[in-house]
């Protein structure tokens, strides 16, 4: 283990080396420090989720090998790269982070940092990191760790947290436990930022000695769990890291990912004894599986909602009066109950929750059913009806229910819908390449920053073109910009909120429903809570 002049060393030469981060001797604008969170013992997180769930027992020794049926293959551990759902759900087994969101979704928990520090105009951090916690090849965390990772977090093009750069003063590690982040201007948002994703902490003398294309092969990090077998295509195994830094955790020998790509295989094999817990079960089986004694169904709140983007330079939907028609002549609660048999919610605004982190209105209805409104705006369009149009959709249940629902409310309108149902692969290229009218597609929040997702919908020049709606609108963006910039939480809400507001009158991208996340697990399961994020705590899980 080096010597803690030689770590102060190592980090002095990482700072030094980040390409665009400014010299590391920035001054804070403010010396006064308002702590966001205190020391807190390795047990906090358990103490928080069994306000949701069985709690496990530390002093109980570890048994058990669970399978995880999940709704496709884990694919990648490209770090720093946008990449699947299911495949971010897993990096939590053998990465961690410096904070975790909380389990109630107002705050944040400690991980590998112990308590931080912002300062009153939140331009400066300081995070104390956790002691004696060592990467799975007993390599020692500390704060070089940290800023090799997020530097490339922040840097990398590939990566989905490179605005953070220009925004950053400096980074700095004042010792080889405190790690210190200086921003440019005011930036309430790092705690959503580092929780999750691509701010995950990596053994930087290990990928620098291997490099990083060998090591994302077989990564190591502080988590619950190494990094084990791989069936491509199939299934990964990770088994317990019996050096974890938390006192008497993982709870299981091993967790196994495996695929099972139909809805109703997973809860069979559950239901069958061939897995321990299975994602996204049919929703018109769930009242059937909740009538099995041996099955448990867990229903716990998504930072997802499913939309129907448009492209705005085509027609007829270079016409925001005929997007605003088709958002109001949709009937939200008629795709809740015909295609999820309930269980999601209609959506209301285009932002995704928990609100306390992601600044979602909750209290207003910006996307309501109104058909005469919608027959009024199509008439004032100066458009001929019968108004055709395309709608792209996947292969699900859940979608087909959508194009028949739209078909028929817009077909009230005197809007012809065509319906054009492809695989989830080719509506996702259509749209990352712009070759649709209008499709269907997910947004889900994996960090919940109230920045990122309207950006996204707002600013071309952020990404994508406006989530490839190509829409573009100054007044909007200098709206959305003046919430970002905004200090005061109560004003920053109310800005927020007319953000959410113009994004339903331009209405370049229609939100249809927040789905919730469903499970079907054996009762021997205790200790399980998802997050909204599609995370898990997969060191609390214990088969009992």
């Amino acid at each position: 283990m080096p010597q803690p002049a030689n770590q102060v060393a190592i980090l002095a030469g990482i700072v030094a080396a980040a390409l665009c981060l400014a010299a590391c001797g920035s001054s804070s604008s403010s010396s006064t420090a308002v702590t966001k969170a205190g020391s807190a013992t390795a047990g906090s997180a358990e103490i928080a989720l069994a306000n949701h769930s069985p709690a496990t027992d530390p002093s109980a020794p570890p048994s058990g090998n669970l399978i995880f049926a999940m709704a496709a293959p884990v694919s990648s551990n490209s770090l720093y790269v946008d990449t699947l759902t299911n495949d971010v759900a897993t990096w939590r087994a053998w990465w961690e982070y410096l904070v975790r969101p909380s389990v109630s979704g107002t705050s944040f928990d400690p991980q590998l940092a112990t308590s931080w520090s912002v300062s009153n105009n939140d331009k400066s951090y300081v995070f104390h990191l956790r002691h004696n916690v060592k990467f799975t090849n007993s390599e020692p965390f500390t704060a070089a760790d940290v800023l090799y990772s997020w530097h490339n977090a922040f840097t990398l093009k590939t990566s989905t947290l490179t605005f953070l750069e220009s925004r950053i003063a400096s980074m700095t590690a004042p010792n080889p436990y405190t790690v210190e982040v200086k921003f440019k201007q005011p930036w309430p948002y790092l705690l959503g930022e580092i929780c999750c994703d691509m701010a995950a902490v990596l053994p930087h003398e290990l990928v620098q000695r291997e490099g990083y294309q060998k090591y994302i092969k077989d990564p190591v990090g502080t988590g619950p769990f190494i990094y084990g077998h791989v069936n491509p295509g199939v299934s990964l195994t990770v088994t317990r890291n019996p050096n974890y830094w938390e006192k008497g955790y993982p709870k299981l020998n091993s967790i196994t990912f495996t695929s099972y790509p139909g809805d109703t295989a997973r809860a069979t094999a559950v239901e069958g004894g061939r897995a321990d817990i299975a994602e996204s079960p049919p929703p018109n089986e769930i009242p059937q599986l909740e009538d099995n004694s041996n099955l448990s169904v867990d229903v716990f709140n998504s930072a997802e909602v499913w939309n129907i983007a448009f492209n705005t330079r085509r027609a007829p939907f270079k016409n925001e009066l005929i997007r605003r028609a088709i958002s109001l002549g949709i009937d939200r609660d008629a795709i809740v109950k015909v295609g999820l048999f309930g269980t999601a919610e209609p959506a209301n605004t285009n932002l995704v929750g928990p609100p306390a982190l992601t600044d979602q209105d909750t209290k207003d209805n910006f996307y309501p059913y109104d058909p005469t409104l919608a027959k009024k705006l199509v008439e004032e369009s100066g458009l001929k009806t019968p108004i055709k149009m395309t709608l792209q959709i996947s292969n699900s249940t859940v979608q087909t229910a959508i194009g028949e629902v739209v078909k028929a409310n817009l077909a009230k309108l005197g809007i012809d819908v065509t319906v054009n149902q492809v695989d989830l692969n080719t509506e996702e290229n259509t749209l990352g390449q712009g070759q649709y009218f209008s499709t269907t597609d997910e947004w889900g929040d994996y960090q919940p920053d109230p920045s990122i997702q309207p950006e996204f919908a707002v600013n071309p020049n952020y990404c994508c073109d406006s989530y490839f709606t190509y829409y573009d609108s100054r007044s909007e963006i200098a709206a959305l910009n003046a919430a970002i910039a905004a200090t005061n939480p109560t004003q920053r809400q109310q800005l927020f909120d007319d953000v959410q507001r113009d994004m339903s009158q331009s209405a370049q991208v229609i939100p249809l429903f927040f789905p919730e996340l469903t499970y079907v697990t054996t009762k021997k399961l205790a200790g399980f809570f998802a997050y909204p994020n599609n995370l898990y705590a997969y060191e609390q899980w214990q088969l009992k």
